[in-house]
């Protein structure tokens, strides 16, 4: 290490304080992200470091916040997507700001932990997996395309190794029932088909929303002939083996799903209130409602214009007339997104933003 320096500058580097390495990651674990992707070029040791697995755990919880969301809505007058990033700022407003990453011709098909799952559509679409923290993109392979996409869902695990898994699932068209499955695992960077998912005739899977819980992503479903909502669920472990749920009252067409402090949860919005219940022991399917939301107390009339978007963690993310809200259902605070006609509500999916270093490849 020494060699080529002159005698004055090897006594300098043996008098420079030496940092034991558990100080060193209690400094870089706490640096912005910016910041720590410069400290990574430093030198060959904090690299590794930067990509070790544990590190990247602890980063990550130590960063995640409740309060940042990535956006994205269709720009009919460029023929492209627009990303926006928010962030809870104001007391009565949040924050948005527009972002250039990911690509605008890319759409967002899933999200989990940081990472996001995008799709080039085309006559042959091609996926790419992303993380805007880090701003690193791969492409993934090549998937068998004989049937069209409908819905895509994603899972990202921060436990060593880091590693991620993507479903798609394309039904045989025409017939609903039977729904071809592919899974996506980054351990051995392929896609895998699983067994088809039959349904009874009748069934609809809903693909504005899903939750990944207890080892499943889940869906609502509905019966075409019967007007009744059901919870499906398939276990990527278990030989992709499917559950239907009872929910625990009748919910209207914009009742939506999601996980929530590792529950799943279901959000069931009517004209003027917005119900959450939680799935607090998922074997024996025990519901228990946690929070009852009367729109009418902090949105004004009229309410049957009042979408939900999308339930994140405990906040409500709600859109009224072109207008987007946030809504701390634990504080009851209501936050207005602060960029006027940045959002409409055609084609809009929200998604937690978390500044993660999750590599989009992985590491043993």
């Amino acid at each position: 290490m020494t060699r080529g320096m002159d005698h004055n500058s090897r006594e300098k580097l043996m008098k420079m304080p030496f940092l034991a390495q558990d100080l060193i990651v209690k400094i870089l674990v706490r640096l912005p992200i910016n910041s720590l992707l410069r400290f990574r070029c430093v030198c060959k040791s904090w690299r590794n470091l930067t990509f070790n697995p544990n590190f990247i755990q602890e980063y990550h919880l130590l960063h995640l916040s409740k309060y940042s969301f990535f956006l994205r809505d269709y720009d009919f007058s460029q023929n492209c997507y627009r990303n926006f990033f928010a962030w809870d700022d104001h007391p009565s407003q949040m924050m948005l700001e527009t972002l250039d990453f990911p690509p605008r011709d890319l759409s967002i098909k899933a999200a989990s932990a940081g990472l996001l799952c995008c799709e080039l559509e085309d006559e042959n679409p091609q996926w790419f997996v992303c993380n805007p923290a880090t701003r690193e993109i791969v492409e993934l392979p090549s998937a068998d395309t004989e049937y069209e996409t409908y819905t895509m869902v994603m899972f990202a695990q921060l436990s060593k190794p880091c590693n991620f898994k993507v479903m798609r699932l394309c039904p045989h068209v025409p017939t609903y029932p039977d729904w071809n499955c592919q899974v996506f695992d980054s351990r051995c960077w392929a896609w895998t088909a699983l067994k088809d998912i039959i349904l009874d005739p009748g069934f609809v899977i809903e693909d504005k929303c899903s939750a990944f819980v207890n080892g499943a992503f889940h869906w609502t479903v509905w019966h075409a002939v019967e007007p009744n909502f059901f919870i499906l669920a398939i276990h990527i472990n278990d030989d992709n083996s499917i559950e239907l749920t009872e929910l625990p009252q009748p919910v209207a067409a914009a009742a939506t799903i999601a996980e929530s402090e590792g529950c799943l949860s279901l959000v069931n919005h009517s004209v003027d209130t917005v119900d959450v219940w939680v799935l607090n022991d998922y074997h024996s399917r025990v519901w228990a409602k946690k929070y009852v939301v009367n729109l009418g107390e902090f949105i004004e009339a009229p309410l049957d214009q009042v979408h939900i978007m999308a339930f994140l963690g405990e906040i409500l993310v709600i859109e009224k007339s072109g207008e987007l809200f946030m809504y701390y259902v634990k504080s009851g605070r209501l936050s207005k997104v602060a960029v006027e006609n940045a959002v409409e509500h055609t084609g809009i999916k929200v998604f937690q933003y978390e500044s993660t270093l999750l590599p989009c490849k992985n590491i043993v």
